[in-house]
């Protein structure tokens, strides 16, 4: 679906995912053509990636963790941008499970100033620049909130998923009740497209 004008300034990602395996990238991306945007999710070698653009074709703000995660585990990921923050390296922040990440292996800042105003379609769940990088495991209750710093207390507790529907900044979130289907989208007046064949699991973080 297209995010349409969502805050370029500042904004967060909240999501769980569980890789089956590390062979695609990017759990949730927008990056077609000339019109990189963000892209956000274990790379290869199960190291968590969160890189941006400004400029719309390269990515010129980049996050991959030194830690390497595993397959087949739940882990509940945030990513924030903050594009006008005077703090350098708190233009882009990553957590994993609450804790949030203080070890990079590369750890390039964006200039100050928006993101690429991109109008291509966001995709969960496929490398948008590569038909064939698609994900490999599992997606929970993926959300954005538009212009606020989520705070992490309001996306997990313990270790275990919250309903966080009423969380402030909310701007798009996949429901998670039965009745849902892998197309609605709770806040969006647009709902998703299923185009390869995604299927609901009851496989969840618990």
């Amino acid at each position: 679906t297209n995010f349409g004008a969502f805050d370029r300034d500042k904004g967060t990602f909240s999501y769980w995912d569980k890789v089956e395996s590390f062979t695609s990238t990017n759990a949730i991306t927008q990056s077609v053509s000339s019109n990189f945007c963000f892209a956000l999710g274990f790379d290869a070698g199960g190291n968590l990636r969160f890189d941006v653009s400004t400029n719309g074709t390269s990515f010129n703000g980049s996050l991959v963790t030194t830690a390497t995660y595993s397959t087949g585990t739940w882990y509940h990921i945030k990513a924030l941008y903050d594009m006008q923050n005077a703090t350098a390296g708190n233009r882009m922040r990553l957590w994993v499970n609450g804790s949030e990440i203080s070890s990079f292996s590369l750890d390039s800042n964006p200039p100050q100033t928006s993101l690429f105003n991109s109008t291509a379609a966001i995709e969960i769940g496929r490398n948008a620049d590569e038909s064939s990088a698609y994900h490999d495991g599992k997606i929970f209750q993926p959300a954005y909130f538009s212009a606020v710093d989520a705070p992490i207390g309001q996306l997990i507790s313990g270790g275990s998923p919250v309903d966080v529907r009423g969380v402030s900044g909310l701007y798009s979130l996949f429901p998670t009740t039965a009745a849902s289907t892998l197309e609605d989208d709770y806040v969006l007046p647009t709902n998703w497209n299923n185009n390869n064949a995604a299927i609901k699991s009851t496989d969840v973080p618990a």
